[in-house]
């Protein structure tokens, strides 16, 4: 999502650009800016990786756990303490 949100807000401008259009203005631009369109909505997308990178998960230590069946019942996954060997 982050990634298309360039190009959803681009449409959403030539939308009201051709409306004034119609009414006699002419758009600022003609032509589609593909690189700038894409040049930001890859930052978009790296900075909501790198968000869920260091804000999101667990504290280090824990390992996760799987959701499995059991007695037929779907237990969710699950992030537990590590086990002494």
């Amino acid at each position: 999502i982050p990634f298309l949100l360039p190009f959803i807000a681009y449409g959403i401008y030539i939308y009201i650009a051709r409306r004034r259009q119609a009414e006699g203005e002419k758009p600022p631009f003609e032509s589609v800016p593909w690189v700038g369109l894409a040049g930001a909505g890859a930052v978009l997308a790296a900075l909501a990786l790198g968000l869920v990178f260091f804000l999101g998960g667990e504290e280090p230590g824990k390992e996760y756990v799987p959701p499995r069946y059991i007695d037929g019942e779907i237990v969710p996954g699950e992030f537990k303490d590590r086990e002494e060997e």
